[in-house]
């Protein structure tokens, strides 16, 4: 996935289904992107996966398995 669309994506996910701010959503989607491409150079591992979280309206971290 490129990483317009990954963004474009988990910003949307945190934003309806998170119930965060589109501002807030963004940022977090950022950090996600940075996340996904040190997972691809190989400097983070599986356990940092950014795709296995999302904040709840409530700022509680879910972990997805």
């Amino acid at each position: 996935m490129a990483e317009a669309e990954l963004f474009n994506e988990r910003a949307a996910v945190r934003e309806y289904l998170g119930g965060v701010s589109r501002a807030a959503a963004e940022r977090l989607a950022w950090l996600d992107v940075l996340a996904e491409r040190q997972l691809a150079a190989g400097v983070l591992d599986h356990m940092a996966d950014p795709s296995a979280h999302f904040m709840t309206s409530k700022n509680q971290t879910v972990r997805h398995s």
